[in-house]
C-alpha cells in the first residue's frame, strides 16, 4: 500500500512538472493529474496547461516515461527494502549478541561475588587458625616455663638432699 501511494505521488509530481514545462498552471496540472490506474490504460488524454493533447506519439512517450520512472522507483524501493531488511537483521543480531553479553557478564559477576565470598571466608578461617595457634603456642611456652621452673626446683631439692646426705654420712 505504501508503495502504491509513493508511486502515485511520484506520478502526480511528474505530471505537474510536465505541465509546467509546457507552460501550464501547476494547480491545473495537479487537479488534472491522472491516477496511476489511468496511466496504465493511457487511453485518456492527459490534461496540462488548459490544452488537451491528443497526439498518440506524445501519449506513448509519456506512458513510456512514466513506466520507466515507475520501474526505476520500484527498483529503488526494492533496493531500499532489501537494505532495510539487512539493517533490521543486523540490528537484531547485535541486540542478541548484546543480550548474550549481558547474560554472560551477569554470570561472571555472580562468579566474581562467589569467589570474593570464598576468599573472605578463607581469610577469616586463616585469621582464626592463626590466633588459635598463637594462643596454643603461648600456652605451651608458659607450660614449658612452669615445667622448667619445677625442674629447677627439683634439681635444687635433689642437690640440697645430696649435700645433706654427704654431710650426714
Amino acid at each position: 500500500m505504501c508503495i502504491a501511494l509513493c508511486l502515485e505521488f511520484q506520478c502526480q509530481l511528474l505530471t505537474m512538472k510536465l505541465a509546467l514545462s509546457e507552460g501550464g498552471d501547476a494547480r491545473a496540472a495537479a487537479s488534472a493529474a491522472p491516477a496511476p490506474a489511468a496511466l496504465a490504460g493511457a487511453s485518456e488524454p492527459v490534461h496540462g496547461g488548459g490544452s488537451v493533447t491528443t497526439d498518440g506519439g506524445d501519449a506513448a512517450r509519456m506512458r513510456k516515461y512514466y513506466e520507466d520512472r515507475i520501474a526505476s522507483l520500484s527498483a529503488k524501493l526494492q533496493f531500499a527494502d532489501s537494505k532495510a531488511v539487512t539493517f533490521y537483521d543486523e540490528a537484531r543480531n547485535v541486540a542478541m549478541r548484546y543480550e548474550l553479553l549481558r547474560h554472560s557478564q551477569a554470570k561472571q559477576d555472580d562468579k566474581y561475588k562467589d569467589v570474593n565470598e570464598t576468599i573472605s571466608g578463607l581469610k577469616a578461617d586463616l585469621e582464626t587458625t592463626k590466633r588459635s595457634y598463637e594462643e596454643q603456642l603461648a600456652a605451651m611456652s608458659e607450660h614449658v616455663m612452669i615445667m622448667n621452673d619445677q625442674l629447677q626446683e627439683k634439681n635444687a631439692d635433689i642437690s640440697s638432699l645430696k649435700a645433706e646426705a654427704k654431710q650426714g654420712a
